[in-house]
Formats: C-alpha cells, sequence, structure tokens
C-alpha cells in the first residue's frame, strides 16, 4: 500500500485517457451545435484554412475575413431559428463548395496550427461528400481527439506538476472546450506540454540542449500565435 501514491501518479496519463475519451464523446454530442461561445467563427476559421488560406482579407478596421463554405451560414442559420420545420432542414444540407466572404475579425487573426485538426476533418468531409452538419460533428471529434493526445503526452513525460496538469486537463471546463471546434482545446494541451517539457528539465538540473531550447521556442511561438490579439491584426492591410 505504500507505493499506491507512487502507482497512481504512473498511470495518470491513462486514467487521463480513461476519462478524458467518454468525456469528450459526451460533449460533442450532447452541446447542441454552436452553442460553445465563438464556435460559428471558429468554424469559419478552420474551413478558410482547409480550403489553404492561412492569411485573411482586412476589409477595414471592424472587419476581417475570408471565403468559407456558404453551407456553414445555412447550417447556422436553421439550428439557430426557433422554426421546428426548419430547424429539422439541417440535417439535410449539403456541404458544397461555394464559397462566400464573411466577417470573422474575432478568429481571422489566430495561427493555422491549433486548428489542424478542425480544417482537416473538414476537408475530409467534403472528399467524402457528407453533409454540413456531419462535418460539424466530425471536427469537433478531430479536435477533441487532438487535445487528448497531447494532454496524454503532457502527462506521461511530466515528472514536476504531473499530478496539477492531470487535474487542469481534467476540469470539466477543459473537456467541454475539448468536445468543441474552438482553438482553446489544443492551446490548453499545448501549454500543459509546454510546462511538461520544462518540467522534465527542471528535475534534471541541468541546463537545457540547444535541441529542447529549439523545441520549446517553437511550441512558445505556435502557442502565441493561437491567440494574436486583435489590436495587433487590425493595424496590418492584407
Amino acid at each position: 500500500m505504500h507505493n499506491l501514491p507512487q502507482r497512481v501518479n504512473s498511470w495518470l496519463a491513462a486514467i487521463f485517457l480513461l476519462i478524458g475519451i467518454p468525456a469528450v464523446i459526451f460533449f460533442a454530442i450532447a452541446v447542441p451545435p454552436f452553442q460553445v461561445p465563438d464556435e460559428l467563427v471558429h468554424l469559419f476559421r478552420a474551413d478558410q484554412i482547409s480550403h489553404g488560406a492561412i492569411i485573411g482579407t482586412r476589409l477595414d478596421d471592424k472587419s476581417s475575413g475570408g471565403y468559407v463554405a456558404s453551407s456553414y451560414r445555412l447550417l447556422f442559420q436553421a439550428v439557430t431559428t426557433a422554426d421546428s420545420a426548419r430547424f429539422a432542414e439541417a440535417y439535410r444540407i449539403p456541404l458544397t463548395n461555394q464559397l462566400e466572404f464573411q466577417n470573422f475579425s474575432n478568429t481571422v487573426q489566430y495561427g493555422p496550427a491549433m486548428y489542424a485538426p478542425q480544417a482537416t476533418a473538414l476537408a475530409l468531409a467534403r472528399i467524402a461528400k457528407m453533409t454540413a452538419l456531419q462535418s460539424f460533428y466530425l471536427a469537433r471529434f478531430f479536435n477533441g481527439f487532438a487535445a487528448l493526445a497531447v494532454g496524454f503526452f503532457a502527462i506521461h513525460i511530466a515528472t514536476r506538476g504531473r499530478f496539477i496538469i492531470f487535474t487542469l486537463l481534467t476540469m470539466p471546463t477543459s473537456f467541454y472546450l475539448m468536445g468543441s471546434l474552438s482553438q482553446d482545446a489544443l492551446l490548453l494541451a499545448g501549454s500543459a506540454l509546454f510546462w511538461s517539457i520544462v518540467s522534465n528539465n527542471l528535475s534534471t538540473g541541468r541546463i537545457p540542449s540547444p535541441s529542447i531550447i529549439l523545441g520549446l521556442a517553437a511550441l512558445l511561438v505556435v502557442l502565441s500565435c493561437g491567440r494574436l490579439p486583435i489590436s495587433h491584426w487590425r493595424s496590418f492591410s492584407f
């Protein structure tokens, strides 16, 4: 019994998946579409990236965005209406290649890395000729499982602070974001990974190798670009 705490500590990564997989599946399915804050504009940004457009278009000081599938605007209008007949149409909206310009100035400045899982899912959905609603849920699942994978790795390699990382990543809010289209899911998991790498070096008491320093710097840049301030974006013209 005296070794039980050490054993539990070594199992935390597996326990995280054991809790996280059903939790993410639950939130991805149970939370209605677009009920997560800013989920529509996260969808627009992911779809823009899925079409190969990394940088958006700035119209003026308050408007910027890009070209996305018109199917997602129709989906949003259908699922947010009080008309039950129109709500039923959401299941039949096809995912077409027809693009239209949308203003999503509060997400267009975010870097593409944190939208990679969602963008991949949307691109695959077009290839598989899914409906707009099916592609929406597929993107949720891709985002959630990617965040779970990064979180698992972060907990697995952590030495100091492993239980703290586990606790933060198993909060209901964390799983709620993982079951959505928000890039905050990977930001949380990526930040946990950053600390895990740092904790490993602190535990050795040695100066980090150049490869570790470069890796941490690259990860920091990716995480920082995941949520660039809007004022910074608006100071440039594209």
